[in-house]
């Protein structure tokens, strides 16, 4: 009765640490895979306040010296790169909270309401100044949120 008992005892406490062990590896696999989303998400965003700064640059460039928009061969390319931005900036600032932190999604939508207000009197050259400007904030910004939010793994806060 007493081996019985004994081996009953064991299997008891060897299923239970086999379980506790399951429970303890799926959870660090789940939290490992959303900290991947969240990390792919900041890159996309990054990536593309990257291409909104470089092509409002570019084009803020070619206004200065050409006084018109640029027609070189690449012009096209660069504003199917710029649209491409802007949808990813868009779609990020719909997804908001939900995979980027409260921070990266306020500035999303600060940036949203400045570049939307845009007047027609305004000379072209004005306002590709002040997006420019608007875009490297919300670059340096999200940056710095990445950096924080990315910078801890889940269970470590």
């Amino acid at each position: 009765m007493t081996d019985w008992l004994l081996l009953f005892g064991q299997s008891l406490v060897g299923m239970l640490i086999a379980y506790c062990s399951a429970t303890w590896a799926v959870r660090g696999a789940l939290k490992e895979r959303w900290w991947e989303r969240k990390f792919h998400a900041y890159c996309e965003i990054l990536e593309a306040l990257h291409h909104l700064v470089w092509y409002s640059e570019t084009l803020k460039e070619s206004y200065e010296l050409m006084e018109h928009a640029p027609r070189e061969p690449k012009a096209a390319e660069r504003r199917e790169r710029y649209f491409d931005a802007q949808l990813a900036i868009r779609k990020a600032m719909d997804i908001g909270p939900f995979i980027i932190s409260g921070d990266a999604a306020t500035i999303l939508n600060q940036l949203r309401t400045q570049t939307a207000s845009e007047d027609a009197e305004v000379p072209s050259e004005v306002i590709l100044d002040a997006h420019c400007h608007y875009y490297r904030v919300a670059l340096e910004g999200i940056r710095n949120c990445a950096q924080r939010d990315l910078g801890k793994r889940w269970g470590s806060e």
